[in-house]
Formats: structure tokens, sequence, C-alpha cells
């Protein structure tokens, strides 16, 4: 009888992530739980300060022995809150974090050596576990099971140095706390893992078109930066812009639903013919964008020839379906570029159909304008 009481296997299957893609969930884990892990970062600092007192009780007097052993941890806890200005990298920032409540343990074995009474070592190093549970929530699980496992080698060596009375004991409690404790993180991570997989499912949805499952619109606040219309790559990209040629009468003839059809292999046939890398966009309508990267304009004029001739020579079963195309070179504007496309497009359709325009060969040829398109002479 295979067994799933505690529902693992099924969010593992319901909620898969691509290993190309751990990374970005584990980017997201971290962000998702950078406060509780820094706060409790600076509490386990002030908390191994705060012990002072209590060096100060079992003394009887001013510790200051165990003064400079506790303010020790200040500077491990000054490299951990450097470090985000340099990087956002989960990787080197949670490994940072687990610094702490290992800089702690140190702390605290270097004050006890000079304590009269260790017999409460055990309970300071058990306490501790609870700061390793709160920074390993940000954490990949994988990297919290191994830095925390250092815990255990910690107590180990300070004890050569130390010889616990009760060594055995803390070895005894201490192993089944951390067990517990990467339990608890498993299951922590597992939660979120169904979170992001949901909210990427719906974001995802929220940028592809219904019909085509193509993107949409939406998809182009994603790839710019804040508040303009500039591209986040700096690589060379071109704008192509392409509509389906008399596609009213396509829906007059046949009706909406086999309109649907035809518009749906029109863009799996297209869909095709480009790169993974290149974004194809669903504008409005029977109008499509695409955003070639990493393209010169030779290439762009035989990839557009190419979904051009390839539209053309397509067999739906329902009807001829041919496309007029213009494309144009992005220059740190998208929307200045769909504009300068869309100008190549109407040339094309106001000149016979079913052919490619280039934006800048028009230009030049003043049968089309930053402005307006002017009268149409002949097709390009």
């Amino acid at each position: 009888m295979k067994a799933d009481l505690l529902g693992i296997k099924k969010i593992l299957r319901d909620y898969p992530i691509e290993e190309e893609r751990m990374d970005e969930f584990y980017q997201s884990k971290f962000s998702q739980f950078a406060i509780v892990s820094y706060g409790t970062a600076i509490l386990t600092v002030f908390a191994n300060f705060m012990y002072f007192f209590t060096d100060c009780q079992i003394f009887g007097r001013f510790a200051y022995e165990t003064l400079l052993p506790r303010l020790s941890i200040l500077l491990p806890l000054a490299l951990v809150l450097l470090l985000p200005v340099f990087t956002r990298d989960y990787h080197t920032l949670t490994s940072s974090l687990y610094l702490i409540p290992h800089a702690a343990m140190w702390s605290t074995v270097w004050a006890i050596y000079y304590l009269p009474n260790r017999d409460f070592a055990r309970e300071g190093f058990i306490i501790m576990q609870f700061s390793f549970l709160a920074i390993g929530m940000a954490a990949p699980i994988k990297t919290h099971i191994e830095l925390h496992s250092l815990y255990i080698v910690d107590i180990i060596l300070s004890n050569a140095l130390l010889h616990y009375k009760t060594f055995w004991m803390m070895l005894t409690l201490s192993v089944p706390v951390y067990i517990g404790i990467c339990i608890v993180l498993f299951f922590i991570e597992l939660v979120s893992r169904k979170l992001w997989v949901t909210e990427q499912k719906l974001d995802n949805k929220s940028k592809r078109d219904n019909l085509t499952q193509i993107y949409n619109r939406n998809m182009l606040n994603d790839l710019v930066y804040p508040g303009t219309y500039q591209f986040r790559w700096e690589d060379e990209t071109w704008c192509l812009m392409f509509d389906i040629d008399h596609f009213k009468k396509v829906n007059d003839v046949y009706g909406h639903e086999i309109g649907d059809e035809v518009l749906k292999m029109c863009v799996e046939n297209v869909h095709s013919m480009i790169r993974k890398s290149d974004y194809f966009i669903r504008y409005g309508g029977e109008e499509f964008v695409i955003f070639l990267i990493r393209t010169n304009r030779e290439q762009v004029m035989n990839i557009a020839e190419r979904i051009r001739r390839g539209v053309e020579e397509s067999k739906n079963g329902i009807t001829h379906v041919t496309i007029s195309v213009g494309f144009a070179p992005y220059k740190d504007d998208y929307m200045e570029a769909i504009k300068h496309a869309d100008q190549a497009l109407f040339f094309v359709k106001e000149n016979g159909r079913n052919a490619v325009g280039d934006y800048e060969v028009l230009c030049q040829r003043g049968v089309v304008g930053d402005d307006e398109v002017v009268e149409p002479l002949e097709p390009v």
C-alpha cells in the first residue's frame, strides 16, 4: 500500500519546478524570508551579548573576562549586514547568515572558557538551535542541512577544549532537535514551492493570450526598466509586426469559431519559425509583434520573408491565408519600434499585401515618416 499521508509526493507531482528554474525559486524564497532571517541574526547577536549579564551573575561581579568574547560576534554581523550592498545572490547571502549562529556558538565557547561554572552550556547551545530554525527559512533545505550540521561539529570541537561534564547529553539532546528543525524546514520549503508555482501559473496566465497561448501586451511590462519603454538587455533588437490579410472576410464567411482556428494555426506556424529567445506577442485582434533579439537587418529580412512565405504555403484545410509584414529597429524605446514597424506594415497593406516592408528603406524612399505614412508608391 502506497501511502502519502503528509501529501509530499502530491505536492512534488502537482507543483513541479524545472531544474533550470530552481535558482529562480530559491531566490524568491530568500526574498520572502529575508526579513525573518536578518531579524533573527540581529536578535541572536543581541541575545548573545545579553548573556554577559548571566556571566556577571555566575562570577558574582563584573565579568570583564567575557566582555570581549561576547562582543566579538559584532564582527561577523557587520559582514553579514554589509554583503547585500554588493550582491543579491541567495547562494552568498544565505550562506553568510549561518555565520551568525556559528559565531554565537564560538563566542559562547570563548566566554565559557573563563566561567567557573560551565553547567549552563548545554541549555545555551540548545536555545541556539532556534536561530538556525529562523535563518534556515530563507535557505534551500539542502544548504541548511549541510550548514546546520556543523553545529554538531562545533560541540564536538569545543568539547576538546572545555571537556563538558554533560558532553554526551549535549549530543543526545542536540541531534534530535537538529533533525526536527530540518524536517520543519523541509515542510516550509514544500509550502513555499506550492505557493511559488501557483503564483507563477497565475502570473503566466495573465501574460498569455487565451486563444493562441502566446504572450499578450502585459508581458512587455516585464521586459523593460520600470517607468520606461527600454528593454533590460543591450543586444541588438528588431521589431517585426504582421497581421493576417483580409481576416475579417474569414470571420464573415466561416464564422468566428472557424476564424479562431485559422488564427491559431497561423500562430503555430509562425511560432515554429522563430527562436525561443524571441518574444512573440499578440498585440491586438489579428495583429502580432515579434521582438527578435541578437539579430541584424539581413537576418530580420530573411526571417520576415521566411515567415511570410511559410504562412502563404501552409495549408489549414479551411482557406488560403497570407500575412503582411513590417519591421523596424528597436532603439531604446519599444513603443517607437512598434510604431515604425506598424507604418511599414501599413504601407505593405496599402500596396497589395502579402509582402515584407523595411521601415528604414521606406524612410529613405520618403514613403513613410516619423509621424505618419504618406501616399503609397511602389510596394517594397
